[in-house]
């Protein structure tokens, strides 16, 4: 027999993104425990992610390791950068400008209104006005969230970090960036 790691690797990923994220939720535990900057639970730091943050990033995962890096920045700000992002946002500031003109928008939606569908209507719509395209507003959006330059779609992450996590990281990048 011949032990195929990319096909075990295929089917690792298509089991965690059929497991339902309640699930997952216990089996990334042991594995969050080893990532996240704070270590295993305490009462001042419990550090447990949300179904939807699982759901939406169980999607995109080979493995539970993977699973729970890519869950850091859902429940923690102190997470790093990737530095070409960093670079890419900086020689954009209009799309930074753009981007800190956005936070009083989403600042002001209401919990029910915290879809991804309503997320990418108010993104758009202010791109649009500010005269900037959609993606320069995304691409700096990803970064600051999650820390990298891919992610699910970021109207999903959007919603999945909630409005208080989204506004803290988004101001936490801007900062970081200016």
């Amino acid at each position: 027999s011949v032990f195929d790691r990319e096909r075990l690797t295929f089917i690792n990923a298509k089991v965690i993104g059929e497991t339902p994220p309640c699930e997952l939720k216990a089996l990334v535990r042991p594995f969050l425990d080893e990532v996240l900057p704070c270590g295993p639970p305490t009462p001042e730091c419990p550090c447990e992610p949300s179904e939807a943050a699982v759901r939406v990033v169980g999607t995109r995962v080979k493995d539970m390791r993977e699973l729970a890096v890519m869950l850091v920045p859902f429940l923690t700000e102190d997470f790093a950068y990737d530095e070409k992002g960093v670079e890419k946002a900086k020689r954009d500031p209009a799309a930074l400008l753009a981007l800190e003109a956005l936070l009083p928008k989403l600042e002001i939606l209401l919990d029910g209104e915290w879809t991804p569908a309503k997320l990418e209507e108010v993104l758009r719509a202010h791109a649009e006005q500010s005269g900037v395209k959609a993606g320069a507003l995304i691409h700096p959006c990803r970064l600051f969230l999650t820390g990298r330059t891919e992610s699910p779609g970021i109207f999903d992450v959007l919603w999945a970090m909630g409005k208080a996590g989204t506004l803290a990281r988004l101001r936490r990048g801007l900062a970081a960036v200016q």
